[in-house]
Order: structure tokens, then C-alpha cells, then sequence
């Protein structure tokens, strides 16, 4: 049963992250500095079902591939270092999921 993985600076593709798949019990995923990880790959992230802690920074995600997470019910912690997602993305995921911290772009928080 693995619930940590880093793939980190290496030849991680969309197709190998779909591999993941079966790692259902899965809470942390780290795949930072992986430049073939795009939009496809998040379609396998979102439907890890364990996963609170996903890392995608300097990848090729976009602000679309992240509103796929909109809907997970485990994730607590998304870092975007470096990837090319909007602060308006972020703050559209942030209202379907207002317990998620997002590091590396800052959302608006309404002071409700």
C-alpha cells in the first residue's frame, strides 16, 4: 500500500502518470519539475481518491487541468509553483473547495 510518492525532475509523461491510477490509497503526490505532466494528467490525479497533497510545480498544468479538482474530496494542499495557472482559476477551485490551501498562487479570500 504506498500513500507517498515523488517523482520528481524526471521523465514523468501524462501517460505514466495514468499508471497511478491504481494507487488508490495514495495521499501524497509530489511531481514538481516533471515537464511532461500536462491538463491529461490531472484527469488521473483527480480521481486518486486518498489524495490531500498534490505538488505540481514547474509543470505543464494549466488553469484549465485544475479545475478538475474541483469536486475531490480529500485534497487539503495544491502547490503551483511555476505553472501556468491564473489567480482567477485558482480563486474559481477555492469556492468548490474552501478548505484547500493553494501555495505558489495566491487566491482572493473574501473576509466572510
Amino acid at each position: 500500500r504506498v500513500v507517498g510518492l515523488q517523482v520528481c525532475s524526471g521523465g514523468l509523461t501524462d501517460a505514466g502518470a495514468a499508471k497511478l491510477a491504481k494507487l488508490t490509497s495514495l495521499q501524497i503526490l509530489n511531481v514538481a519539475q516533471s515537464a511532461y505532466i500536462t491538463d491529461k494528467a490531472m484527469i488521473t490525479f483527480a480521481a486518486l481518491p486518498q489524495l490531500q497533497v498534490l505538488n505540481l510545480t514547474h509543470t505543464r498544468v494549466t488553469s484549465v487541468g485544475i479545475q478538475l479538482l474541483q469536486h475531490h474530496p480529500q485534497l487539503r494542499t495544491l502547490t503551483l509553483y511555476n505553472c501556468a495557472v491564473s489567480r482567477s482559476a485558482v480563486d474559481k477551485l477555492v469556492a468548490y473547495q474552501p478548505h484547500l490551501v493553494v501555495n505558489g498562487v495566491k487566491p482572493r479570500r473574501s473576509n466572510k
